[in-house]
């Protein structure tokens, strides 16, 4: 079994559609399908419900994702145990999909003896699979001090308010935090730390704020603030195509600016001549920022 092939199934399922998976992946729409149908033909099953909403995995594509992601991970784990050099990079799902498949690509290119298996997570799983020595390297939005790790800065993406094309803010360039009393924002990845930076910055203003709606990930959320369910506040990397085109309207506050911190979190005890060491020194020579 061709564990290209697995990744691509997986990065298909758990994306929901060819085109997000490609973002995540760095590959091909066409080569993803292209694997998917190999998988399918050598399994003697069909694995994905292809809709015109999206891919989902049929009922013994769901049996098969779980053992997927197993021989996934025991591969990783095989991988370090032989000393193949390969580097494994876990990114939370913003910098993953927004910020790192153009550095990815440019590090391949760099360094193309280097193998690099990238995946993308929530901020809690890649964290727990960094501490648990599965990654090498990890992307995160949020950090807090472990034990046998370290974290530098890997710089500050700011933080805007979305709207719809629609919506009475469109033109604007700024509002007040004060416009924010009493808001209801639509809520995107739980554990990402955005909750928190937004009490530290609008103080009591935040408390006022509700949630009606977590959607689990910013595509979901930039998708129901274009079709006009609401505002929301993401990174500002994570809109810069919508905003371009017309489709979002991206907002600062006028009386202050609110960042976010990413980091790059790796392991103490990694080589200083090890291929980790050549992957941190180059995203950290790229790190992020974004002007709208």
């Amino acid at each position: 079994m061709n564990l290209k092939h697995v990744e691509s199934f997986i990065a298909v399922a758990e994306a929901g559609s060819f085109r997000d998976a490609a973002v995540r992946s760095a590959r091909s729409q066409p080569l993803l399908s292209q694997h998917i149908l190999k998988l399918e033909a050598e399994l003697g099953v069909r694995l994905l419900e292809r809709q015109n909403n999206g891919c989902y995995p049929t009922p013994r594509g769901e049996a098969f994702l779980t053992y997927a992601q197993s021989l996934l991970k025991l591969a990783r784990h095989a991988r370090k145990a032989t000393g193949e050099g390969q580097v494994a990079l876990g990114a939370a799902s913003n910098p993953g999909v927004f910020l790192l498949p153009p550095l990815i690509k440019a590090f391949r290119e760099t360094h193309p003896n280097i193998g690099l298996d990238f995946s993308i997570g929530s901020n809690p799983d890649i964290t727990d699979r960094l501490l648990s020595g599965e990654l090498d390297v990890a992307v995160l939005e949020c950090w807090q001090d472990h034990p046998g790790c370290v974290a530098d800065s890997w710089g500050n993406d700011e933080l805007v308010i979305i709207v719809g094309p629609e919506h009475s803010w469109v033109g604007r360039k700024t509002v007040s935090a004060e416009a924010l009393r009493g808001a209801e924002l639509l809520g995107g990845e739980r554990g990402s730390g955005t909750g928190r930076i937004l009490r530290e910055c609008l103080g009591d203003i935040s408390q006022t704020i509700r949630v009606p709606m977590n959607l689990g990930s910013t595509e979901a959320v930039k998708r129901a603030v274009e079709a006009g369910l609401g505002m929301s506040i993401v990174l500002a990397t994570s809109v810069a195509n919508e905003v371009r085109e017309g489709r979002l309207a991206a907002l600062r506050l006028c009386d202050r600016r609110i960042y976010k911190r990413l980091y790059l979190a790796y392991r103490a005890e990694m080589p200083d001549t090890s291929n980790g060491r050549l992957l941190i020194e180059f995203l950290g020579g790229h790190k992020a920022g974004a002007q709208i």
